[in-house]
């Protein structure tokens, strides 16, 4: 039996609290070694709600339990030092990044607060899936192979879904891929309960004292979704502390702007005027026209954007 499969095996007799503390560094003297090269690529994807074949963006948080690992004996309160240890990415579809949800799960995805956006096609969509799901235990001995993955999201299903009908990304046939788990499932582990059957991503937030501002904009609800994965596995270990939850997500966003960078795909589309690397919606300046919203006769819409850019 590989280690890969050794270490799979192990985690399914875990529970899925159990998995996330152990790739986060809590000790567990019955894992198998290679469980001390976990890393968790946390995912949430966003789809045009009158298209749902059209995936528009998908937010990655990613750390290595390298990292945690030597702060788990002394977190600050809420995890901040931890959290800290976090990549944070947000990736927009070139193809589909003008197609924003105004009425159904509205998002702003030009309010994104963790990390940077970056515009790419779908290729250069898969190829950030393929490096974030192999990561070289040691770049300079190949031969170890690569880090086992724990993969998680919030009603993760979904996004498995949407990642593979977007680039045919699908996780189950990826080696590396050990464990999938959800805080949905993580919550009713720890007796979390939504007013349903299973807790929304808003909802948990709250539970742990932070609001969800502009959610439905993948890269903010991926953060949100590993940080209150976070508060609820390491729940018996976080001191009390001065800064509030809020302050704390406050400050994380800020860092992870500093501290996360893409060099794939481009940092600026406009998805009003259609141009390239200049600009985004918010500072266009442009006079556009819309001719298939003069056609059916929607006034308001024609000088919002152009005919190409248009996603009725």
């Amino acid at each position: 039996m590989s280690p890969m499969e050794e270490l799979r095996r192990f985690l399914a007799t875990q529970s899925q609290t159990e998995i996330l503390r152990l790739a986060l560094g809590v000790p567990n003297p019955d894992a198998p070694e290679l469980a001390k090269h976990l890393i968790v690529n946390t995912i949430d994807c966003e789809s045009f709600v009158h298209d749902h074949t059209r995936v528009t963006e998908v937010g990655l948080v990613s750390f290595s339990g390298n990292d945690t690992r030597p702060l788990i004996s002394r977190p600050t309160a809420h995890a901040e030092n931890i959290l800290q240890q976090c990549y944070f990415y947000h990736f927009r579809i070139l193809a589909n990044a003008h197609c924003v949800n105004r009425t159904f799960c509205k998002g702003e995805p030009e309010n994104n607060h963790f990390g940077h956006t970056r515009f790419v096609t779908e290729s250069q969509l898969k190829d950030v899936l393929d490096d974030a799901f192999g990561w070289p235990i040691d770049p300079a001995k190949p031969e170890l192979g690569f880090c086992p993955v724990v993969f998680l999201g919030h009603a993760i299903s979904n996004d498995l879904s949407m990642l593979n009908r977007a680039v045919g990304f699908n996780s189950s046939s990826l080696g590396t891929v050990v464990a999938t788990i959800d805080t949905q499932d993580i919550a009713n582990e720890n007796g979390i309960r939504g007013a349903g059957d299973n807790i929304g991503l808003t909802s948990l937030a709250a539970r742990f004292g932070f609001a969800t501002r502009d959610a439905h904009t993948a890269g903010n609800d991926t953060a949100y979704t590993l940080i209150a994965a976070v508060q609820m596995a390491l729940q018996d270990k976080l001191p009390e502390g001065v800064k509030s939850m809020q302050k704390v997500i406050h400050d994380l966003a800020d860092y992870s702007q500093m501290s996360s960078s893409s060099d794939f795909g481009i940092a600026n589309f406009c998805t009003r005027c259609g141009q390239y690397g200049d600009h985004r919606r918010p500072e266009c300046r442009e006079r556009v026209r819309c001719a298939k919203c003069a056609t059916a006769g929607r006034g308001k819409a024609i000088r919002t954007h152009t005919t190409a850019m248009c996603s009725r």
